[in-house]
């Protein structure tokens, strides 16, 4: 069994913008956390921001807590493709993340064309995504069940990018490689002092994302040092 090297939340709207008392707990936990940056509702077929997203980085990353973002893809065609492609390059721009920027790969019921989008078709997209933004210097990875790796995208075409792999188990038997483990939706969310919601995701992390991203120049690092403030919490570069 791979070591794990650091626990992982993910939040959204759905938490609300994270209390001072939620970021203190977060942080004297070690944890890291993965915000969404938003989403492409299935009505509009348009890239939308998540509600909380600017604020919750803001107060994450200033307190020092290491950060990634995922978006939530409906990439079933060119058109949306290159529409979420600009957007999640735009809300990333001048924003340091220390954790992988992910595309959420899941089922969108509501949408008849993601629903009737072919593996193939769903794999070629999503792999031009993340090859947009690892041009770009991110370092990037895809988000989905186990079952959703299995069944509805082809490996072959999204091999070159790391997997953050749901599934709800004591184990997780997805046979593919990956460095994230997302193995419960039922953690306690008033542990890190988060109250809109009764529970959160939580996940295991297995590499030294961090440290990686920090040695290769990747996610907007530009090589600055900082510490932070013993007094006020917040980051301050040196």
């Amino acid at each position: 069994m791979a070591k794990i090297i650091q626990k992982v939340l993910d939040i959204s709207s759905f938490q609300g913008v994270l209390t001072d008392d939620a970021v203190a707990k977060i942080k004297a936990q070690n944890m890291g956390v993965i915000i969404r940056l938003g989403f492409t509702g299935y009505g509009s077929e348009q890239p939308s921001l998540d509600s909380c997203f600017e604020k919750n980085y803001e107060k994450l990353h200033g307190a020092g807590v290491p950060c990634g973002a995922y978006y939530f893809t409906l990439a079933y065609n060119d058109r949306i493709t290159d529409l979420e492609i600009a957007f999640i390059k735009n809300h990333l721009a001048n924003r340091l993340f220390e954790f992988p920027i992910y595309l959420d790969v899941e089922a969108q019921t509501k949408s008849a064309g993601w629903t009737r989008c072919t593996p193939q078709t769903r794999s070629k997209n999503v792999a031009r995504i993340c090859k947009a933004l690892q041009d770009d210097k991110y370092y990037v990875g895809i988000y989905a069940s186990k079952s959703w790796f299995g069944s509805q995208l082809i490996e072959s075409e999204i091999a070159p990018y790391d997997k953050w792999v749901a599934q709800y188990n004591i184990v997780c038997t997805y046979g593919g490689k990956h460095n994230m483990w997302q193995y419960s939706s039922t953690e306690k969310a008033s542990k890190y002092g988060i109250t809109k919601t009764a529970s959160v995701d939580i996940s295991n992390a297995y590499l030294n994302f961090p440290e990686i991203i920090e040695r290769n120049n990747l996610n907007n690092y530009d090589g600055r040092k900082y510490i932070v403030c013993p007094h006020c919490g917040k980051r301050i570069y040196t």
